[in-house]
């Protein structure tokens, strides 16, 4: 069974989004959308099956989890466990 997940289009109008590079969008949009999400934000993710699945490289993924943890402040990210906590997902989200 499929699963789906709709993006309230204030997405696009919230002031951090507007802020944001294509690259930062294109990964927030994943990190809100994948197969791994779940309801409450939290979940395992490599950061091997990021850049697989959005074909950005490793490095791009990492420099991008640095940016969303400390500048954007809307993740944290524990490499020894995978796991990340996406924030104020809920805002974006309709199950």
């Amino acid at each position: 069974m499929a699963k789906f997940k709709m993006v309230n289009t204030g997405f696009w109008r919230d002031p951090v989004v507007q802020e944001m590079a294509w690259e930062e969008k294109y990964f927030y949009l994943y990190l809100l959308t994948n197969p791994h999400a779940t309801t409450d934000g939290s979940y395992q993710v490599s950061i091997e099956q990021i850049s697989q699945k959005t074909r950005l490289s490793i490095e791009e993924v990492q420099a991008l989890i640095s940016r969303f943890s400390e500048h954007y402040q809307l993740i944290s990210y524990n490499y020894e466990t995978c796991e990340i906590n996406v924030k104020k997902q809920g805002a974006y989200l309709q199950d």
